[in-house]
């Protein structure tokens, strides 16, 4: 290990949406630190917007995570696609169906949250101008859908798989995805522990399948 430690040493710093730093992040980064135990890891875990910022800024070496607005100033590599579904309580009249169309939840109380944004400029962009609530904090927004309060959208990774009082069904009309990705400074060049912090993202989140 050391000798594949050689020449990379000193701290990264990665920013992710807390989706990704909660769900692949642990094993990931246990990983990383074991063939690179020189390396120190400083992990921000954020929103999109916020990521792209950090990165943007020159604050952290590298994100994860989908691209908040086009940036010249950013390259993003895609790393894998996460569907987004219908999330509510799992005695709800509709938790029994296999996938759901839009204009199925137009009688619903619906509870935006920062990942909504994916349904702008979609058939379903009415949910969310329409919106009962918005609420940015996951832990407040899992804790009002248990409550009964109303249904939400949110990509697959971000759904708390532990719950046992939520459910999650697709959304197959509009089919949204919320792609993930590295993200860099577009005219920087990442120090040689960046670098393989980069490498090993790529190799062994690239083309992940979400479940």
């Amino acid at each position: 290990l050391q000798q594949m430690a050689k020449g990379h040493q000193g701290r990264v710093t990665l920013a992710t949406v807390p989706s990704v730093a909660s769900r692949l992040m642990p094993e990931f980064l246990a990983a990383f630190v074991a063939q690179y135990p020189e390396i120190n890891i400083n992990l921000h875990d954020e929103n999109a917007e916020f990521v792209c910022r950090l990165v943007a800024n020159g604050e952290v070496d590298l994100g994860i995570s989908s691209m908040w607005v086009p940036d010249e100033s950013l390259a993003f590599n895609p790393l894998f696609e996460d569907n987004v579904g219908v999330v509510m309580r799992k005695d709800h009249p509709l938790a029994s169906r296999s996938s759901l169309q839009w204009q199925e939840l137009t009688e619903e109380r619906f509870i935006a949250n920062g990942t909504s944004r994916l349904l702008k400029h979609t058939a379903a962009a009415s949910l969310v101008d329409n919106n009962d609530f918005f609420i940015s904090n996951m832990i407040s927004l899992l804790a009002m859908l248990e409550a009964g309060s109303g249904i939400t959208t949110l990509p697959r990774l971000a759904f708390p798989v532990a719950n046992d009082k939520l459910c999650f069904v697709p959304l197959s009309d509009p089919k949204l995805v919320r792609q993930i990705g590295i993200i860099k400074q577009a005219s920087r060049s990442l120090s040689p522990s960046a670098q393989a912090l980069e490498k090993m993202i790529h190799a062994q989140l690239a083309g992940m399948a979400i479940s």
